[in-house]
């Protein structure tokens, strides 16, 4: 409604305007209509000209104003975007009930510069935790190498160094495999989608862990409804599940629940672990990728895992929720809708 009343008052302001240019042309017609042929169109010629002039020199400041001025300033604006310089903040000239296209253009330049520079910020702190991360099982399997090279050590001394060395490089492949992992999620590619069981995938995944949990002697409370079919991302499905699994496994002290369950016409995956819990700052950043909240677990991860989950329920239009309480332990609830 208030455009409207804009639009209406815009166009009363014209019609006044010329309504006093055509008064003013028709009282000087009046005053020299007695005139010569010639002294009259002289007259005319001159008022017409006189007229197109004010017309021109309004029109010229309104394009300055107006067109010319923002343009310029969306010039600069881009100019300095394409050097990499994201601190942009271009200002509209009118209300936000009142934008016109080119306030729109530039309320997109903001978003843009903003939305780079975000990226921007990602990128260099990516850059700079990967080189942290890689380092570590680089360094560490370097430092094996050099005592493996030494003459005096004994078998049981190199069978040791040569586990040791085999996990550093375990944990190698996986901090790759993750990153690998993590840039098709990135992707704007299409997402390719079939009815699947996940049930069945589920429960695959958890053979996959069999092993991890009998070492740390974990209780599994295990509630699965049969064939639970669902129109997903296969790949994307195991990244939810395998990560939640193995983090519920990395935290708890001896006790996991996992369910999923219909819930009308959507399914709940729900896994809880008896760990330390988290606090609402962790919980913040718990899907910043690299972050990891209990650093005494760093061994047997690199803070990805949760990251993959969060990218995969955001690209598949899932939801995940978390509860949690320190000391007591934590649930991570995904919505497959």
């Amino acid at each position: 409604m208030k455009k409207i009343m804009h639009n209406i008052s815009s166009y009363l302001i014209f019609l006044i305007t010329v309504s006093v240019v055509v008064s003013i042309g028709i009282l000087i017609y009046s005053k020299v209509k007695d005139f010569s042929v010639l002294s009259l169109s002289i007259i005319v010629l001159l008022y017409i000209m006189f007229t197109a002039l004010i017309f021109y020199v309004i029109d010229y400041i309104r394009r300055n104003i107006i067109i010319k001025k923002p343009l310029n300033d969306i010039l600069d604006a881009t100019y300095l975007i394409s050097r990499g310089e994201f601190d942009i903040k271009l200002k509209p000239r009118h209300n936000k009930e009142y934008y016109d296209e080119l306030d729109k253009i530039m309320i997109n330049i903001n978003k843009m510069a903003n939305d780079l520079k975000n990226e921007e910020i990602l990128k260099k702190d990516f850059i700079s935790n990967f080189s942290h991360e890689i380092k570590t099982p680089i360094a560490i399997m370097s430092g094996y190498i050099d005592l493996l090279l030494k003459k005096d050590i004994s078998k049981e001394e190199k069978e040791l160094y040569i586990n040791k060395l085999s996990n550093s490089m375990k944990n190698l492949s996986n901090l790759i495999s993750n990153i690998l992992k993590l840039n098709k999620l990135d992707r704007d590619e299409k997402i390719e989608l079939k009815n699947i069981n996940l049930s069945l995938i589920l429960e695959n995944v958890l053979v996959s862990f069999e092993e991890k949990i009998n070492e740390k002697n974990i209780n599994l409370d295990i509630d699965i409804d049969d064939k639970l079919f669902k129109n997903t991302n296969e790949s994307f499905i195991q990244i939810i599940f395998s990560n939640l699994i193995s983090n519920a496994i990395k935290f708890s002290k001896d006790s996991i629940i996992i369910k999923l369950k219909k819930d009308n016409d959507n399914i709940k995956f729900i896994i809880s672990d008896n760990g330390f819990g988290m606090n609402e700052s962790v919980i913040k950043n718990i899907f910043n990728r690299f972050y990891q909240a209990d650093t005494s677990h760093k061994t047997e991860g690199n803070g990805l895992g949760l990251s993959m989950v969060k990218k995969a329920i955001d690209r598949l239009g899932y939801k995940i929720s978390i509860e949690s309480k320190e000391e007591v332990g934590s649930t991570f609830i995904v919505d497959i809708i």
